[in-house]
């Protein structure tokens, strides 16, 4: 159990309910999205912070950019994932634009209407870049995100909405800010091999 002054905060990985998982939901558990969170609920919303990283859209919008690995996940999941417990989501992955900018677009909607905040993407570089902040026990706890794998045509510009993607100047710039605004600062990064 947490002692008293402590912060706990539970971080977990790509969370993806679109293809297999979506399969599974169908099938075993008639469609009932919360069920992949069975086992992780109570654990998730007895945290201060619940983060993670959203691996891909949530969306009913755009059309297949083309990979067979395209991730599209159902409207439904915003209040599966509020419900769950979650409060901060990393939106700086490889396959934030599977469905185009309309899907994209429409992910960044459907989360500024819920308890969930989206760190390391927006409606413009501002944005992305914007630390998202928490705030336990009078202790303001930050978050920014970064992808260094693209998609490099969905990369947030001053005009156009995007991702953040790394580069040891805007990583330095970033985090820099961020950590001014924050007495605790976690800083998420999607990288590396498959």
């Amino acid at each position: 159990a947490p002692t008293e002054g402590s912060l706990h905060i539970v971080a977990v990985g790509d969370i993806m309910l679109d293809r297999g998982v979506k399969y599974i939901v169908d099938k075993v558990a008639n469609g009932n999205q919360s069920f992949p969170f069975q086992y992780t609920t109570t654990e998730i919303q007895r945290a201060d912070i619940a983060f993670g990283n959203l691996e891909g859209p949530v969306s009913d919008k755009g059309a297949n950019v083309g990979s067979i690995y395209s991730f599209r996940m159902p409207v439904g999941s915003v209040e599966v994932l509020a419900k769950t417990g979650f409060d901060v989501l990393s939106f700086a992955n490889n396959h934030v634009g599977d469905w185009g900018r309309d899907a994209f677009f429409d992910t960044l909607e459907r989360f500024r209407g819920s308890s969930i905040r989206l760190t390391g993407a927006g409606k413009n570089l501002a944005e992305a870049e914007q630390v998202v902040i928490k705030e336990v026990n009078g202790v303001r706890v930050g978050f920014v995100a970064f992808s260094d794998v693209g998609p490099n045509w969905i990369r947030a510009s001053a005009s156009s909405p995007g991702l953040l993607i790394a580069s040891p100047e805007d990583i330095d710039r970033v985090v820099g800010r961020a950590a001014l605004e924050t007495d605790i600062l976690l800083v998420s990064f999607h990288f590396g091999d498959e």
